[in-house]
């Protein structure tokens, strides 16, 4: 019984862990959702159609949105594969009521030049 998930144990006791490709966040009261890889942090919000995508190595401050420079195209799509595959793998319980369950169809909107809407299932 108690809360699912990994053990932090042997890296605070130094030992070496498993290496992690990136660290998913949710947001207080499951309103938004974040990835964090070694340079870069997506991150969706439930009410806001505007993805978030930082290079975290040249821009700490987040100030300016990669998620709409085709530049980064590669990247943005990298970030929505590794948030897709971290909603399959939840866990989650029958009795969270519908309105807490966004996360399950996250609403993705493409740049209108792009293309439509995607959803990550």
């Amino acid at each position: 019984a108690g809360m699912k998930g990994e053990s932090l144990r042997p890296v605070i006791e130094g030992q070496t862990g498993r290496k992690r490709d990136f660290i998913a966040l949710e947001c207080r009261s499951n309103t938004g959702q974040t990835i964090r890889t070694n340079r870069f942090k997506y991150s969706i919000f439930k009410d806001d159609p505007v993805e978030q995508l930082f290079d975290m190595t040249a821009d700490p401050y987040e100030m300016k949105n990669l998620a709409v420079d085709s530049h980064y195209s590669a990247h943005l799509d990298e970030h929505r594969a590794l948030l897709k595959e971290w909603v399959q793998r939840l866990d989650i319980a029958a009795n969270v009521p519908d309105e807490n369950r966004w996360f399950i169809l996250i609403r993705i909107h493409y740049i209108p030049k792009i293309g439509n809407d995607v959803y990550v299932v």
